[in-house]
């Protein structure tokens, strides 16, 4: 199974994306992850990115983005 993540900051290929002392502590004690590790990261406005674990310690990581595996689908406009 390969993780996935809510993130605020805007995604893109290529990028580097920080995460917050939380989901640190998620990926490191909770799940036992470690540098190298796939995760997937998503923010709700750019579709969702693989990515790999570049850094992780108790209280930030960071994760490199590859790819985008998903755009983001937009809601349908509803009018009543």
């Amino acid at each position: 199974m390969i993780p996935r993540l809510y993130i605020e900051v805007p995604l893109e290929e290529g990028a580097e994306a920080p995460l917050s002392r939380e989901q640190a502590h998620y990926l490191k004690n909770v799940l036992r992850r470690c540098e190298g590790d796939d995760v997937r990261l998503f923010n709700g406005r750019d579709g969702e990115f693989a990515g790999v674990i570049e850094m992780l310690s108790k209280k930030a990581g960071v994760v490199a983005l590859s790819l985008q595996t998903a755009a983001q689908e937009n809601e349908p406009q509803i009018a009543l």
